[in-house]
């Protein structure tokens, strides 16, 4: 049986990467695909709204 519990922030080298995509060009829904979250959550890290969320891949 697979956990619900969270597993905590994504690491901020991870948050890096993200920007590097997003500054790229490369689509918010396709990243967002990548950490299975919507693309509203990158938006916000996009626009410095957010510095982090939490990481649930599983």
């Amino acid at each position: 049986m697979a956990s619900t519990q969270p597993r905590g922030d994504v690491p901020p080298q991870e948050i890096a990467i993200i920007m590097q995509r997003i500054k790229a060009g490369e689509h918010l829904h396709l990243i967002a695909r990548d950490y299975f979250q919507n693309q509203g959550r990158l938006s916000e890290l996009k626009n410095g709204k957010r510095e982090t969320f939490k990481d649930r891949r599983p």
